[in-house]
């Protein structure tokens, strides 16, 4: 059974915000999740679960980043989206864990690299969708279709 590409997700728009507010409240409830399983210092570990899913942000609105039809302002909800869900996400860490982000240690580096990995990601997407745009303008020309 294939797949038509008008059902797909990944040539529908979806809205960064939403995105972000649909893994915030899964982030959520695994941490809930976390917090009833660990205790003592395992709790630092609810950090890595917060920290999962900010990388699940970044790569699926790096994706989805590609079909948008104005990407300018889809980059402008995509941060706010992914400032968003740190924000949040670490508020909830910080305070199922008793640990703070200065506390955690090498979970707060976490947060740096996928913060760098997320400007690469739209970077790269941006240069992929101009690139294409490129060739096709190119191609038309060189059929005589324009």
């Amino acid at each position: 059974m294939t797949q038509s590409t008008s059902q797909s997700l990944f040539y529908k728009e979806v809205n960064p915000l939403i995105l972000a507010g649909a893994l915030l409240v899964v982030s959520c409830l695994s941490m809930l999740i976390a917090y009833g399983r660990y205790e003592g210092e395992e709790l630092k570990n609810i950090w890595l679960v917060s920290g999962s899913f900010v990388l699940c942000y970044v790569i699926l609105n790096s994706i989805l980043s590609y079909n948008a039809e104005n990407i300018n302002s889809y980059w402008t909800r995509g941060i706010i989206g992914f400032v968003g869900l740190i924000l949040l996400s670490s508020v909830v860490a910080t305070k199922l864990s008793g640990v703070s982000i200065e506390d955690a240690g090498t979970y707060k580096w976490l947060y740096v690299v996928f913060t760098i990995c997320f400007i690469i990601f739209l970077v790269i997407v941006r240069l992929m969708r101009t690139i294409i745009d490129l060739a096709q303008k190119q191609d038309k020309r060189l059929r005589n279709e324009q």
